[in-house]
């Protein structure tokens, strides 16, 4: 398996996640970073995962609902 890293953004509203694939953890982390105040609702959570063995999430941001929508 090739090595890098992906930021998944798992959607709320049923549609597939959305994924994005960076060779280099720093690229990977500054996208991340970019939704640190996401407040759109439309994510469930965002995380950077690594495809080296084992794959694993090394960075994980949950959002929750507020208001109950």
């Amino acid at each position: 398996m090739e090595n890098g890293y992906f930021v998944r953004f798992a959607r709320r509203d049923g549609k597939p996640d959305d994924e994005y694939f960076y060779r280099v953890a720093e690229d990977a982390q500054r996208h991340f970073d970019m939704f640190a105040d996401d407040d759109s609702g439309l994510y469930e959570k965002i995380e950077v995962v690594s495809l080296r063995s084992p794959c694993e999430a090394v960075l994980t941001r949950v959002f929750s609902v507020i208001g109950g929508a």
